[in-house]
Formats: structure tokens, sequence, C-alpha cells
């Protein structure tokens, strides 16, 4: 069933790249999900269509790039060429243009809160003075008043996210939690899959492997990690941390891990398409990020039935039952970080008891296939009286 009886609405995703990262995760399972008898996926992004590229294309929304220089010009005609019925946004970028856009088209939007700042009614920066104080205030006064007049709903990636916003929002906001392929992200990898999937990475079949996902960017806290190895080696010298991903802060990440003497016992693959193959190697997903909307990066290593140890975040409260299915550590609070994980590596059976349970919650909360239904009926509401436009 179509909103007119004769085709489905179209949905225009706009990103602001396609690296491998949340957002674009969170995205590319909508695409794959969707039901496609109401509505048709598209996809525009303002850089470069890289990792994720062939992945959208063969989910059947091969992405359109629009250049950053023209792109509300760019998004505009992309909206009218294809008969565009409703825009999703996601980050900073897309989030300006696209909406702007969206604006010049009269269409309307779906704001998606991936990350906990509010830029609704945000002050101009504390150093500025005069007049580039006076054009920051008055460009986020018109900026604001676009996003109130074009934005119809507004999902949040946790409750977290969405309280932090709520009381600055002109439209409804709901949470949204991603689901994932269950397809790929199977449970405990069998111990040859284990054992092939550590040397593949050039660890022995007995270390104790500690693996982290996450883009090298600011407030991922993949350094933070490092001295919870170095307490981590002193009990068990055959430790390795191994780092999936890439970014600008990789190069700081490793001279830190040389200057705490722990380099030879990290390992950077590099950004990866193949993480559950990565995280079938692991005994203990690590995460230290100082902040997130939600952290897909654990909720895919609870579906990989892997214990998760994480410093304590709100959005991760949501979804990791502390002492069952991960364990929650006060920030920075490394000796405890280190005992955890090494706890979970002396109890073998504790350990996979816990990846039990968090793969069963993953299962009954978090599949994609199902998710996604609580986002076709937002798009419902957004496009609420709206009849899709004709081919």
């Amino acid at each position: 069933m179509t909103g007119s009886g004769d085709r489905p609405y179209r949905i225009l995703h706009v990103l602001p790249d396609l690296a491998i990262g949340g957002g674009q995760t969170v995205v590319l399972e909508i695409v794959r999900n969707i039901d496609r008898t109401r509505f048709e996926p598209h996809v525009a992004v303002l850089g470069p269509a890289n990792d994720l590229g062939r992945a959208y294309r063969e989910a059947g929304a091969s992405p359109v790039r629009v250049t950053d220089r023209l792109a509300p010009l760019g998004l505009a005609h992309l909206i009218r060429r294809d008969d565009i019925d409703l825009v999703h946004v996601h980050s900073d970028p897309d989030r300006k243009w696209g909406q702007l856009a969206a604006y010049l088209t009269r269409t309307p939007v779906v704001g998606h809160l991936h990350s906990l700042w509010v830029h609704l009614d945000r002050g101009a920066p504390e150093d500025s003075r005069g007049w580039r104080r006076t054009r920051h205030h008055v460009l986020g006064r018109i900026r604001d008043g676009i996003e109130r007049a074009t934005v119809r709903h507004y999902v949040a990636a946790s409750d977290t996210a969405g309280e932090a916003f709520s009381q600055h929002a002109g439209a409804p906001v709901v949470t949204y939690r991603p689901g994932l392929d269950l397809t790929r992200f199977t449970g405990r990898a069998s111990d040859a899959t284990r054992t092939a999937a550590r040397a593949a990475l050039g660890v022995d079949a007995d270390a104790l492997v500690l693996v982290s996902v996450g883009r090298f960017v600011r407030g991922k806290g993949q350094a933070r990690l490092l001295p919870v190895l170095a307490e981590v080696l002193s009990t068990r010298p055959d430790a390795v941390l191994v780092f999936v991903g890439d970014g600008p802060t990789r190069v700081a990440v490793a001279a830190e891990a040389e200057r705490l003497g722990v380099a030879a016992s990290v390992r950077f693959t590099g950004t990866r398409t193949d993480v559950p193959a990565v995280l079938g190697a692991a005994d203990v997903f690590v995460f230290a990020s100082e902040s997130e909307s939600f952290g897909i990066a654990v909720l895919e290593a609870m579906a990989m039935s892997l214990p998760v140890v994480a410093y304590r975040l709100p959005p991760l409260e949501e979804f990791v039952v502390d002492g069952e299915s991960g364990v929650l550590v006060e920030p920075d609070a490394v000796a405890e970080f280190a005992a955890a994980a090494l706890k979970l590596a002396d109890d073998p059976d504790g350990a996979r008891a816990m990846g039990r349970d968090g793969r069963v919650l993953v299962e009954h909360g978090f599949d994609a296939t199902h998710s996604v239904v609580a986002l076709e009926a937002i798009y419902l509401h957004a496009l609420a009286g709206r009849t899709p436009r004709s081919s």
C-alpha cells in the first residue's frame, strides 16, 4: 500500500559522507529493511561515498554526491528531480543544508538526533566579539527559523539524546532505537572461526584479545584504553588490544601507545567492512568513548555474544544491563576497568553467560527488520495529509 495508491513515498537521506560510522550504519540498515511497497529510499552525500558506497548500492539506494559549496542548490535540484516527499537529515552539515533545501522546495523533514549537542537556540562562541558575534547570532536565528519551519518530527538515537533536545524542539521527539542485521552479527564464533580470525590479525590463539571498534575522532576515547591495557599487561602479558577503525586521531593514539610502552601489544586494523569477523577473534569488547548518542559498536559486540566492558554513559545504560549483559565502569577508573576485563578473562563460563545475555537482549529489541517499523510510523506521521509527488 502506498500513500496515494500509485507509488511509494520517496525518502531522501542526507549524510555527510559514507565513512563507516554510527549514523551511516544506522541509515544503511534503514535502507535495507524499510517496506519498499510504502517507501522508496534515496541517499545524498556531501562528502566522499567511501567505505559504505558499495553496500548502499547493493541495498538499492545508489548514493548521489552533492558538492559542499553548492549543497543547498544541489539538494533542492535533487528533491525536485526525483520528486522527493520527505527529507531525513542526520548530522550538522547535512542538517544545515538539507533543511535549507527542504525549505526552498517546501518538503517536510525528519531530523535524526545522533548527537547529544543541541543546536537550536545555541549561543555564540565565548571568544567571539563585535561583528563576528552578531553574525553568528543572526545566522543562528535564521537557521533555527528554517528548522522550525521544515522539521515535522525528530527521532533520537537514545532517551538521553531525546531528553536533552526536547526542551528546544519545535516538533515531536521520539526515541528510535536502531537495529542490526542479525544475519551478519550471528553470535559467538566457533572455535575454528575464532582461531582463524586471530591468525589473520597476527594474534596468538591463546592470547587475551580485547577489541574496540570506532572511528578515530575526538571523543571516541581510544587513548583512554591504553592505560587500561598497561594495567592488564601486568597480569596478562599476552594481552592484545585490537583497534578497528580509522580517522584523524589514530596517529596520536599510536604515539601514546609508544609513550606508555604498550605499542607491541596494540593492533590497528584500519577501516574494516567485516567487523563481525574481527569481533569473532575477541575475548572481551572494550569501549571508552567520552560521549555517545547511542553506542552502536557496543550493540554489535553484544550481538556477537561478547561480554562488554565500557565506561559508563547514560545512553549505554539504556541497553547494557550492568553485571548481566556487560560491565559499566565509572569514567576514567582505569584500575576498575582493567580488573573487570581480567575477571572476565579468568571466568570463561561467566563471560560466555554474559555474552549470551547480551545476544538475547539484541534479538528481542534491536533486530533491524523489526525496529524499522517504528520509523515507518514516524515517516507517516510527518507525511500526514501529504500525497506522493507525481513522477
